[in-house]
């Protein structure tokens, strides 16, 4: 009975623990969906979770996982636009090595000297062409050319230092998905054999070979085992998500009324 007492006492704290950290959450997810409550009521109201924490392993394979990151992480593609703009920065620089033409055309209306008569104006269309070119600009052309230059360098570096950024990142997924998914494995093979050990221990009790306390234990070993297998396939989902994002591939969600 003592013993009893002592296990039943600090089931009660890990409870309370539990009922906190479960508030909490509810809290948590409230701001992360924006969602807010300014009428006051239903403050204490608990919402209804749909689905549970199941545990389905999905393979990833590390050649297809690069890729898909470097084709879809859209700070990849920022970095890649922005070294297209730098690339087409060094041609405009450039662009004032040559001559630069203009074509000018107007409708001109001019009245004669000779005569008061308005209708006696001379009118007709003026059609040209005007271009310029600076022979030398002090280098200042070069001087923009190789500021271009340097941009775009930039801009290179930025990219690879993003895709290495991006490649350890995927990698890391991975490892931490790997990692995961077997613990996941194996806390449900722990639950199979706690279940099986509190099978056993019923049978002992009713053959009189076990005490009621041996059956207690052995459902307190199950629940225990229950929670981390919850808890491992928490961890696998969350890695999941982790690898989508590390490998830019959205969830895709369909609603029905």
């Amino acid at each position: 009975m003592l013993r009893a007492e002592v296990a039943l006492a600090n089931a009660q704290r890990a409870l309370i623990q539990a009922r906190n950290a479960f508030r909490i959450s509810i809290e948590e997810l409230r701001q992360s969906l924006g969602y807010t409550n300014k009428e006051g009521t239903n403050l204490n109201k608990v919402p209804e979770f749909v689905g549970d924490l199941s545990f389905e392993p999905t393979s990833f394979d590390l050649q297809s996982s690069l890729e898909s990151a470097r084709l879809n992480r859209p700070e990849l593609s920022r970095l890649a636009k922005i070294e297209s703009a730098r690339e087409q920065g060094i041609t405009i620089a450039r662009s004032t090595y040559y001559p630069s033409v203009d074509a000018v055309a107007g409708y001109q209306w001019r009245k004669t000297g000779t005569s008061d008569r308005f209708g006696d104006a001379a009118h007709g269309w003026l059609v040209g062409l005007q271009s310029q070119w600076s022979i030398f600009d002090g280098r200042a052309t070069a001087g923009r050319v190789i500021q271009a230059r340097s941009a775009l360098a930039q801009a290179q570096l930025s990219t690879d230092e993003a895709e290495l950024a991006v490649d350890v990142e995927v990698r890391r997924a991975l490892s931490s998905l790997q990692e995961a998914q077997e613990l996941a494995d194996a806390s449900g093979k722990v639950v199979s054999q706690a279940e099986e050990a509190l099978r056993l221990a019923t049978v002992r009790q009713t053959a009189g070979t076990a005490t009621q306390l041996d059956v207690l234990t052995s459902q307190v070993d199950l629940t225990q085992a229950r929670n981390n297998q919850l808890q491992a396939n928490y961890n696998y989902l969350v890695a999941l998500a982790q690898m989508k994002r590390a490998v830019g591939q959205a969830d895709v969600y369909s609603s029905s009324n």
